[in-house]
């Protein structure tokens, strides 16, 4: 039998790179070893969104904004990659493929035209290059609202047909005329610029601008869908913006992996020897009588509280130590 032995112990963590090295000897003399050592690392347990950006270690407000709500509000691992050093092969196991404004389209062009990874996009000087409009999109300043086509599609996110004001305040928003096939969400709600669209979609599938090489046309490999963001837009948007952008990202990446809340103590109330706790978020309330590092020294309070307040009498000598666990 063999025994293997981390050092320290304990659960490593995600996208951690470790080393391990064993030793094997005989009971002969001179002994006999023979070292074995590899690498690896620790895989997330997350999806994974393949995010490009024009500069990943310098993100703009709203380029951070957005990978922010993707990591900590829709629960994916954020991979963010510049748009020159960005390669089709970055797509590999990923569950989808953002691509923001602040690209520049000629850096990103075909590169991810093909790969049956879902794209969400909101350079719409790409929406040529992805052949999803038989010309580049454009930017209109100065705008509040979108109106609503297409209220039964889940892109809406349940909101009615009709005007939905989506920054505050006023930003510019991308929109694109695209190919006939697409399914039209919503659409520009300027009257003085028109009523182009702003999110519309390609299912798998769907027939798109013709193919250059072939003529025939272009069918998307996986879900294609052109949103109105531009590059100061995100960090603008109303609760209503926010929920047509995850309405978009959980349709187009088929994931619905929101993250709940973190719990949140409020200050206790004492009153005598009892005191009680009370806190914001789900979770399930546990216990401790020591902190000794070992997860053995916490239990679960029974019965668990209704509502998320608790009250406890406190004893002469004892202690209680309580957290929140998802």
């Amino acid at each position: 039998v063999t025994t293997i032995s981390a050092t320290p112990p304990g659960v490593l963590p995600f996208l951690s790179s470790n080393n391990v090295t064993l030793v094997f000897s005989d009971n002969g003399t001179p002994a006999l070893t023979r070292t074995n050592q590899w690498s690896f690392t620790v895989e997330s347990s997350l999806p994974k969104v393949l995010f490009v950006a024009a500069n990943p270690a310098v993100l703009n407000p709203s380029d951070a904004a957005a990978k922010a709500r993707l990591e900590s509000v829709l629960g994916f691992e954020v991979v963010a990659v510049g748009d020159t050093a960005s390669q089709t092969s970055d797509a590999n196991r990923k569950a989808l493929i953002v691509i923001s404004s602040t690209v520049g389209s000629g850096n990103v062009n075909t590169k991810f035209r093909d790969v049956a990874v879902p794209i969400l996009n909101w350079e719409a000087a790409l929406e040529d290059d992805l052949l999803a409009a038989p010309l580049a999109g454009v930017t209109v300043a100065n705008q509040t609202q979108i109106e609503i086509a297409n209220a039964t599609h889940p892109l809406a996110a349940g909101f009615p047909a009709g005007p939905l004001t989506i920054l505050n305040p006023a930003q510019s928003v991308s929109y694109t005329d695209p190919n006939a096939n697409a399914i039209i969400i919503a659409r520009l709600a300027d009257p003085t610029v028109g009523n182009s669209p702003v999110i519309f979609v390609f299912p798998k599938g769907t027939d798109m601008e013709p193919d250059p090489t072939t003529g025939a046309p272009f069918k998307a490999p996986e879900k294609r869908v052109g949103f109105f963001l531009n590059n100061d837009t995100f960090a603008n948007l109303t609760p209503e913006g926010l929920k047509l952008f995850d309405a978009a990202v959980q349709w187009t990446s088929g994931i619905t992996n929101t993250v709940s809340p973190q719990p949140k103590f409020d200050p206790p109330v004492i009153s005598g020897n009892q005191v009680t706790i009370s806190w914001t978020g789900a979770g399930i309330l546990q216990e401790a009588s020591n902190l000794t590092g070992n997860p053995a020294d916490w239990s679960n309070v029974n019965p668990q509280p209704a509502g998320n307040t608790f009250t406890v009498t406190v004893g002469a000598t004892s202690r209680k130590f309580y957290r929140i666990r998802q």
